[in-house]
This record gives C-alpha cells, structure tokens and sequence, in this order.
C-alpha cells in the first residue's frame, strides 16, 4: 500500500487510504513517513484537528490522507 500511494503522490496525485482499523491507518501512517504532505485522521484526534485536517485535504495542502471512513 504504501509502495502504491508513494507512486501516486510523487506524480502529483491526492491519494486517500481507505483503512477499516485504527492499528491498520497508524501503521500505514508510519510506512508513509517522508512523504510530504501526508496526514492520518484516528480515534484520537480532537474533533477540531480533524475538521481543520479534512479542510486542508479539500484545498490540496494535504497531498495523503489516512483514515477511517467512519471518521469521515
């Protein structure tokens, strides 16, 4: 996964990670890192950060998303 969302944020593309855990986004979280523009929305982030996070995501400023979509 991370191999395949790598490719496509190099190319210049939004790429948003579907994952169904809370475990399963952290770990794909940290096999992203060095990636620019990545950020992952779980359980334990304040409700603010994360309307301040999905925000950014819609303007492009957040090229990689990692979530739940019950979060979403």
């Amino acid at each position: 996964v991370a191999d395949l969302v790598r490719k496509h944020a190099d190319a210049g593309r939004q790429v948003l990670v579907w994952c169904v855990f809370d475990t399963e986004a952290k770990l794909i979280g940290r096999k992203l890192r060095g990636i620019e523009g990545v950020a992952q929305l779980h359980g334990d982030i304040p409700e603010d950060e994360r309307s301040r996070i999905l925000e950014q995501f819609r303007r492009g400023e957040i090229r990689v998303l990692v979530s739940k979509a019950r979060l979403l």
